[in-house]
């Protein structure tokens, strides 16, 4: 084939694809325009309609229920957890050293006030008794020897006193002869001198006259001597009072030792400190225990006392001695009075159903309230007492503690589900009437305090008001209400209006 044979073919298959090429696109735009031209269509056709008339749906009104607010005494109350304990608890402790002989009592058994309950073996004390008895006669005896030797002596003193007495009298007789011998002398001596009388005269009269002095020196000698004789009567009476004071120490000493094994003997008897329950043996017969060592405890159950941790915002309300509390009410809570009434209760026992039975309430009082709080939880100690009937409940057993601190005379309560909680706070919903109508109101309430299901409020609503207490959901403020019932009561004449109205539920 020549070059321009082929030249010729090449150009007419590049030229064919292009014609295919341009009636694609003329299909699509061809396509497109239809399509765009229907839309047109329709959009024109459908606004060149009369649209049909809506159909308004009935207005909705919501079944509720109200309750009228009522001004009633309220109290505020405590509700804590308290742990029993016994009124009066002791352990029984020995007194002295010694072998636990025997228990004379039972476990669990009811003791009276006084009674032993234990003895401790006393073979050595009741020997060492025995030894004093001994020492206590001996010491008697002794006694009654002394006192013989007293009155002996005594015999002797009076003895030598009399024998002195008369010694004295025989003094004065001897210088009454020595006078009289002195003057016979003095009247012989110048007439012998005078050779009246003679010399023999003379001697006679100087040997009467010495022979009187001789007897005065004796009669001074023998009084020394009984002078001696009475100081030496002396000397024994007071030995004799000695001997026998140490004889009657000996014999109180005795005495003395004797009362002190006695009451060694009697603490070897372990008492009950009160009447109550003995509760269980912590040593059994045979062993040796020391002074001080428990041997077991007693528990008086007739009345218990409940203790209970209060937080220290309430504790000053519960002291019945605070003075200024009332000041302080009367100022900062007017109207409020202080009411101080306690509770222990013992919760029933649960049902298979759900709830519980109806527990054991037993009134109390406020036995002691702490001057200081517990330093690990700062909670102060008060303690209720009260009577345990039958000794039913016993000590370590956990119940609850319901203590009436303040009374509101006329407070304003009102249900716990009434009460929505808001971002602004708490609010409650009231039907207020008009024009033959009802309509929610909302009003904002401040609770004071909460009692089961009631909650006590300060302000929002007031006595008289129609409260909303079921069928509050989704109700706005000022949207009509269609009230059901009121005051737990079907509200007479009252139909259900609108076709989406709610039956009344919380």
């Amino acid at each position: 084939m020549s070059d321009g044979a082929q030249e010729r073919k090449s150009d007419n298959v590049a030229a064919a694809p292009s014609a295919g090429a341009r009636r694609l696109r003329y299909v699509t735009w061809g396509s497109t325009g239809t399509v765009l031209a229907l839309t047109i269509a329709c959009i024109v056709i459908a606004a060149s309609r009369t649209p049909p008339a809506l159909v308004q749906a009935p207005p909705r009104v919501a079944n509720v229920e109200v309750q009228r607010v009522v001004a009633e005494p309220f109290d505020a109350t405590l509700v804590l957890p308290a742990r029993i304990e016994a009124d009066r608890s002791a352990a029984i402790n020995a007194e002295a050293t010694g072998r636990l002989q025997e228990w004379l009592v039972k476990e669990g058994e009811t003791v009276e006030a006084g009674r032993t309950v234990a003895v401790l073996n006393t073979d050595q004390l009741k020997a060492q008794l025995g030894q004093m008895r001994a020492k206590r006669l001996s010491a008697e005896k002794s006694v009654a020897v002394y006192e013989q030797q007293l009155a002996l002596a005594r015999v002797a003193l009076e003895h030598a006193q009399k024998e002195a007495s008369a010694l004295e009298i025989d003094l004065s007789a001897a210088r009454s002869d020595l006078a009289v011998a002195e003057k016979e002398y003095e009247r012989i001596k110048p007439l012998a001198e005078s050779e009246v009388l003679t010399a023999t005269d003379l001697d006679v009269a100087a040997n009467a006259l010495t022979q009187r002095q001789l007897a005065v020196k004796k009669v001074v000698e023998a009084i020394d001597r009984a002078g001696v004789s009475v100081q030496s009567a002396r000397v024994s009476i007071m030995q004799s009072e000695a001997a026998l004071d140490l004889g009657k120490a000996q014999v109180d000493e005795a005495d003395e030792g004797m009362k002190g094994i006695a009451v060694a003997l009697a603490k070897c008897e372990l008492k009950a400190p009160f009447a109550g329950r003995f509760e269980k043996y912590l040593v059994k017969p045979g062993e040796v225990v020391t002074a001080g060592q428990p041997l077991g405890r007693m528990y008086d159950l007739t009345h218990l006392r409940a203790r209970v941790d209060v937080a220290d915002r309430y504790v000053a309300f519960l002291d019945p001695g605070s003075a200024a509390l009332e000041s302080y009410l009367a100022l900062a809570m007017p109207g409020v009075e202080r009411h101080i009434k306690a509770a222990v209760i013992l919760p029933g026992l649960p049902k298979l159903t759900g709830g519980a039975y109806e527990g054991l309430k037993l009134d109390a009082v406020i036995e002691n309230v702490a001057h200081a709080s517990d330093a690990a939880s700062n909670t102060f100690h008060v303690e209720l007492r009260f009577e345990n009937p039958g000794e039913a409940l016993k000590e370590g057993m956990i119940v609850q503690a319901r203590i009436d601190y303040l009374r509101y005379p006329d407070a304003i309560t009102i249900p716990l589900k009434a009460i929505q909680v808001a971002d602004v706070g708490p609010r409650v919903l009231v039907a207020e009437r008009r024009d033959g109508k009802d309509f929610a109101a909302v009003r904002d309430v401040e609770p004071v305090a909460i009692k089961g299901e009631s909650v006590l409020v300060s302000r929002g609503v007031a006595a008289g008001d129609r409260l909303i207490v079921a069928g509050m959901k989704g109700v706005i403020h000022g949207e009509e209400v269609n009230v059901v019932m009121e005051d737990g009561a079907l509200a007479g004449g009252a139909p259900e209006r609108g076709a989406a109205g709610n039956a009344a539920a919380p």
